[in-house]
């Protein structure tokens, strides 16, 4: 979606038009709960929090004038919405919805994303974040930067670092 696209969709939203909140939501949603799962770990939460992003979209659109990367937007909302969540329900109650119909077919591929999970969890939690805004949001280093409040040149070594860490684990 591009910059002129999100502006008039927000425009529309001004007026109350719900169909250009679907077309920010079809465009962002799936990174919006991505990220958003890759923080609070448990998928039910993560599809309040995107409900929530949303929401906050909805109600906020006359702000994003002053902003001039729309994902970066969207994604810092997803950001601060999850650690509000974080904050307010306690990190050990929330139960982890693993809910996958075993198939024999999808066994080895469930395994191999259990593995990735796993190892992105080695990570620390900027290293993770940092991988997951970028491999699987697809952001520049720049719009996380913006999205962390850190310098480019500290999302950048994070981001090597986290690789070096990867490829490792992945070899062993």
């Amino acid at each position: 979606m591009s910059e002129l696209e999100f502006q008039r969709c927000l425009r529309e939203i001004d007026n109350g038009k719900k169909e250009s909140l679907k077309k920010i939501y079809d465009y962002y949603g799936h990174a919006v709960y991505s990220y958003a799962l890759s923080i609070v770990k448990c998928k039910g939460l993560a599809e309040d929090i995107c409900q929530d992003v949303f929401i906050k979209v909805w109600n906020n659109s006359d702000k994003y004038r002053k902003i001039n990367n729309p994902k970066s937007w969207i994604m810092t909302i997803t950001r601060n919405t999850s650690i509000d969540y974080l904050r307010k329900y306690k990190r050990e109650d929330i139960v982890d919805e693993f809910n996958i119909t075993v198939d024999t077919d999808m066994v080895e591929e469930v395994n191999e994303k259990i593995h990735i999970n796993e190892i992105l969890l080695e990570l620390k939690e900027e290293e993770r974040e940092v991988v997951i805004l970028h491999a699987i949001s697809d952001l520049t280093f720049k719009s996380i930067g913006e999205i962390l409040d850190k310098p480019l040149g500290t999302v950048t070594w994070r981001y090597r670092e986290a690789i070096k860490k990867l490829k490792k684990k992945i070899t062993l």
